[in-house]
């Protein structure tokens, strides 16, 4: 049995829930939390794969849009407490001067603190997150691509290329908005500013995690379909003023007609 305790740790954006296992020991019931981020990622720290699903299960009702089962990306990342001699760079290093160590499948660290577990938690809810607003980048230049296609063969929107294509803008904005003020991927994490012995932990994670390299590349994704989609809407822009134009000149040619048929017949 499990329960769930009031919020070890709060941020603006995250909180952090203490979870106590009854067939838990002392010592691992200390470490076993979640933490829930507002864009809808969720970090586990030694949980089983049962107390998981419950809170999976518990946190859908509160989901705006819920990704498929089989489709939700999922990262395992493994913490480990200092051991009394670990190998580092082919030397052997002490335990007491021993410093965090930081590899893309695994961090070892000389204590683990709330503040540790939020920064790891951040850089990895950010990393899930990149996932999936990568995903749905790819989704967007596919449908993009078959968009500018039908246009280069038909020379013409049809209106359902015009909905697909406002869609498109609609969504591209929203991702970038997203991807900047939701999950702060420009910002730094609250704890590594205010306790600069965290900081280490936080930029050689970024770093394992290649976080700026794939919101580059999502934004390379982005900036080439808001390009492109403003050549479009341009030239959607530009055949709507030329159709008023002519219905202007149409409207002038009426008015035209009916003054000459008045002053012909003295009506």
């Amino acid at each position: 049995s499990s329960e769930i305790a009031l919020p070890a740790g709060m941020h603006r954006d995250s909180v952090m829930l203490n979870l106590r296992q009854s067939d838990a020991s002392a010592v691992q019931a200390q470490n076993v939390c979640v933490v829930v981020f507002s864009y809808g990622a969720v970090v586990f720290f030694n949980v089983t794969d049962e107390l998981r699903e419950k809170c999976l299960e518990s946190f859908r009702p509160l989901c705006a849009e819920i990704i498929p089962d089989g489709f939700q990306p999922m990262e395992d990342y493994s913490i480990i407490l200092r051991p009394p001699v670990r190998k580092i760079h082919q030397a052997q290093v002490p335990y007491d001067e021993w410093q965090s160590v930081i590899h893309f499948d695994y961090a070892a660290l000389p204590q683990l603190d709330v503040h540790n577990l939020a920064v790891i938690a951040t850089v990895l809810a950010q990393s899930i997150a990149l996932d999936q607003y990568s995903v749905n980048a790819d989704a967007m230049l596919e449908a993009f691509t078959r968009l500018n296609s039908s246009v280069e063969r038909t020379g013409v929107f049809t209106a359902v290329e015009k909905k697909s294509l406002f869609r498109l803008v609609a969504l591209n904005n929203t991702i970038f908005a997203d991807v900047i003020a939701k999950i702060g991927i420009l910002e730094r994490s609250d704890t590594a500013w205010k306790y600069l012995e965290y900081a280490d932990v936080w930029e050689k994670l970024r770093e394992e995690f290649e976080i700026e390299n794939r919101f580059q590349k999502i934004e390379f994704k982005l900036n080439l379909i808001q390009q492109n989609s403003k050549f479009f809407l341009e030239v959607l822009a530009g055949d709507k003023s030329n159709t008023l134009e002519w219905i202007i000149i149409i409207l002038i040619s009426i008015e035209i007609i009916v003054m000459t048929v008045e002053i012909v017949y003295h009506i």
